[in-house]
């Protein structure tokens, strides 16, 4: 367990440390690789005071390996990794923290590099085996070429010395002796890690293994280049022979120099050789050596070397190439009775100083630098990683009396960012001086609060930290009902954003969009930013039109018809979507649809068009359709039109005239006689309701309905002509009547169609008032 006192005084032994960078970085890569190390530095800092303020030993802990989790997961793939630059002083300063809060089974690198899985052969147990007394020399070790597992590069350099087969698997018989899990571009980082004291070392390892197989024949050098080609090859290392020279440039200079000291008689025994069945029968073993000779930058060609190079032009693949060559072995084993005089190639007399070059490559070990294996581009991301780790933030303000600390940390790492929103600045300054009461904890708590002191700079405060919010803050601070509109615009947009972000498989999305129901501009952006994804998502696009109608907000509709309506292609799908359509958005629906799509024939059309409403809809699909593309004759197509141009449209203004009539019937009938109908008046409101109810109901049918209600009330009075001035369902019907009949010779003597008019004293009717049937009630 860490101390304050440990803690401090680990932060200023490391602190003031210079660090040192590769030469061959840019001075901008240079800058944020120096800001990472500040803002690490700002916030172990602040750990310090927090501690002094009272926060215990255990969430310090805790605070400390949440960040030091975040930073891997920012930094793993930059050149400041801790194996890539294990003596940067901010990651040497994080390695001492580590092995302080580590527990007593806790592994360091699991703390330092939470994604490392194990070392690259079999241990039994992490710690023990990366750690001397608590100590973790991360600069013993490297990342595989997955990133995942360890390489023990000082342990590898040790087990050489004694048994080669335990690291290279080259010339061993099956089943190969070897202990480490390593491919041939983890081998090519191991010699290369510290520079030339390791690459020397490495090179005396290979010799000395090669060794115990070689015969010294031409045969045998053969068989060592081909093998190296294979490894740098696209089926063992991933990559083509001219991006991956490095690992077989030095087989290839090797086997160069051995060639050029072969006498003329050899080289001349060694071209007459060839290969049957199996590639070019024409090309000798010499085509295929300059192939590579001519792509070293170290081995030159002769003019007839290179006009022979240039006329054969053999593809440069090393797979290929490698293949060649063993199967020239195959065929011509007496290429392994061609034995090189000693001097024309590796010496076997040479006695090499494996101690002196072991002792010089583990002192490159452990006093390397910087190594550049990674793309740096992530690096300009960081700060955002680090500033929105939720863990960090919650651990730091988990107590009401550190929250004017806690909005000081990240002030501090604001302006480290360079961030240039200046009202983000302005917020946390006045944030330092505003009192949150002590059982404000989680980050809900925290936005109530602000957004009520400062509902205008809320946005300004959230920016940088959407991946804190779920789509509960979003939608509380929707609903606060306090933010201004443009406020309102700018955290719609942040909520498409992180939903577009993080929308993962279509049944998430319906399930976010869906959270969004009651929020039609919300929804209405969703759409907008998702229609492609949904396009090329949904399997059966004929039925997501209908599947997002259920979902999305009424007045949402339209961007749903803009983007999926033309994605119906069935009677079916037409209905169920129809179903699910308010009649205000029929027609836009309509217009939507592409009907040429899924009708092919006047009966499929008939159909359709006998369901519709209004004959003005008819029309709407009409305008889309032709003779030719419903299989019919021109004849036939004009008829059909014909029969619908005759169908009258059905508008609403007569529709909400009625509406209007009976509403103020029913008002005056509650004033003047709130228990009583007469029959036949229950009777005509009943049928009217009826047919209000009914949307097929045209314009005629109301108007004759109208008209029989009149006769009705005129047989009541025996057609004195008194029901003009004795009944008010009488005078209302006439007045809604009367812009659709002919005008007569002498002037109306009818009251003006007005609520008022009818509130006046007058003769109440006798008749015995019941309320209207049921299924018919009238309620406008």
């Amino acid at each position: 367990m860490i101390t304050l006192e440990m803690l401090t005084s680990l932060i200023d032994e490391y602190k003031h440390k210079e660090a040192t960078f590769s030469s061959e970085l840019d001075a901008k890569t240079i800058a944020l690789m120096q800001l990472e190390s500040k803002v690490t530095l700002c916030f172990l800092e602040h750990v310090t005071t927090a501690f002094k303020s009272g926060i215990s030993p255990e969430n310090v802990c805790l605070s400390l390996k949440g960040y030091f989790s975040a930073r891997w997961d920012a930094l793993k793939n930059t050149n400041i990794a801790y194996p890539r630059h294990p003596f940067l002083p901010i990651n040497q300063l994080c390695l001492k923290i580590a092995e302080k809060i580590a527990d007593a089974n806790e592994a360091v690198v699991k703390i330092l590099m939470p994604t490392v899985i194990d070392l690259c052969r079999g241990s039994y147990s992490l710690k023990s085996e990366t750690e001397e007394s608590g100590h973790f020399a991360v600069e013993q070790f490297i990342l595989d070429e997955t990133g995942t597992y360890l390489i023990p590069v000082a342990e590898i350099f040790e087990v050489g010395k004694g048994n080669t087969n335990l690291i290279f698997p080259d010339f061993q018989p099956p089943p190969a002796q070897v202990q480490y899990q390593l491919n041939s571009k983890d081998l090519a980082r191991v010699k290369t890690i510290a520079g030339k004291p390791c690459k020397q070392y490495m090179q005396a390892l290979m010799q000395q293994h090669a060794s115990h197989y070689d015969n010294h024949s031409v045969g045998f050098a053969i068989k060592e280049l081909a093998m190296h080609l294979k490894k740098a090859s696209v089926s063992d290392a991933g990559t083509e022979l001219s991006v991956n020279l490095v690992l077989c440039e030095d087989a290839i200079k090797s086997f160069y120099d051995l060639w050029r000291k072969l006498p003329v008689e050899t080289i001349r025994k060694i071209n007459q050789y060839r290969i049957k069945h199996y590639g070019n029968p024409d090309y000798s073993l010499e085509s295929y050596f300059l192939a590579l000779f001519v792509r070293h930058p170290d081995c030159t060609l002769t003019e007839e070397e290179s006009a022979k190079q240039k006329a054969e032009n053999i593809f440069p693949c090393a797979q290929q190439i490698s293949d060649y060559l063993n199967e020239f072995l195959i065929q011509n084993k007496e290429l392994y009775d061609l034995i090189i005089e000693p001097g024309e190639h590796k010496s076997a007399n040479r006695t090499v100083q494996m101690n002196s070059l072991y002792e010089a490559a583990i002192v490159a070990l452990t006093q390397r630098g910087q190594t550049l294996e990674a793309d740096d581009k992530e690096l300009s991301a960081f700060p955002k990683k680090l500033m929105r780790h939720f863990k960090v933030f919650k651990d730091l303000a988990s107590t009401g009396d550190l929250w004017a600390h806690h909005i000081h940390n990240f002030h501090a790492l604001s302006l480290l960012a360079n961030t240039e929103d200046f009202p983000l600045r302005e917020v946390f300054s006045k944030l330092q001086n505003v009192p949150f009461p002590s059982d404000k904890e989680t980050f809900l708590d925290f936005l109530k609060v602000f957004a009520r002191k400062n509902p205008e700079q809320i946005i300004a405060l959230i920016s940088p930290y959407q991946d804190l919010l779920s789509q509960r803050h979003y939608k509380y601070l929707l609903n606060m009902g306090i933010l201004s509109e443009t406020s309102v615009a700018s955290l719609r947009k942040m909520i498409v954003q992180e939903f577009t972000s993080k929308r993962g498989s279509l049944d998430e999305f319906y399930q976010n969009y869906s959270f969004w129901k009651d929020e039609d501009e919300v929804q209405s952006l969703l759409l907008d930013t998702s229609a492609s994804f949904l396009h090329e998502t949904v399997q059966d696009r004929g039925t997501l039109c209908s599947s997002l109608l259920s979902q999305t907000h009424l007045r949402a509709f339209h961007k749903v018809f803009e983007h999926f309506a033309s994605q119906v292609n069935s009677k079916k799908e037409f209905f169920v979507c129809w179903q699910l359509i308010p009649q205000a958005e029929h027609e836009r629906y309509l217009n939507a649809i592409s009907f040429e799509s899924f009708i092919k024939s006047l009966s499929e059309l008939k159909e359709i068009t006998d369901s519709l409403v209004s004959g003005k809809y008819c029309h709407l699909i009409l305008k889309q359709l032709n003779a030719a593309k419903l299989n019919c004759s021109e004849e036939e197509f004009d008829l059909f039109m014909q029969s619908q141009l005759d169908r009258p449209i059905r508008s609403s203004t007569l529709r909400n005239e009625i509406k209007k009539m009976l509403c103020i019937y029913m008002t005056r009938q509650q004033v003047t006689s709130p228990n009583s109908l007469h029959g036949s008046r229950k009777a005509i409101v009943s049928a009217l309701s009826a047919q209000l109810e009914d949307p097929d109901t045209t314009d005629d049918e109301f108007i004759d309905q109208l008209k029989e209600a009149k006769k009705s009330i005129m047989r009541e009075y025996g057609f004195s002509g008194s029901c003009n001035k004795g009944s008010m369902l009488y005078r209302l019907i006439e007045q809604t009547l009367q812009p659709y009949e002919k005008p007569k010779a002498s002037a109306s003597n009818s009251i003006p169609l007005t609520s008022s008019s009818f509130f006046a004293p007058r003769r109440r009717e006798s008749d015995n008032v019941v309320p209207p049937a049921a299924g018919h009630d009238v309620s406008f």
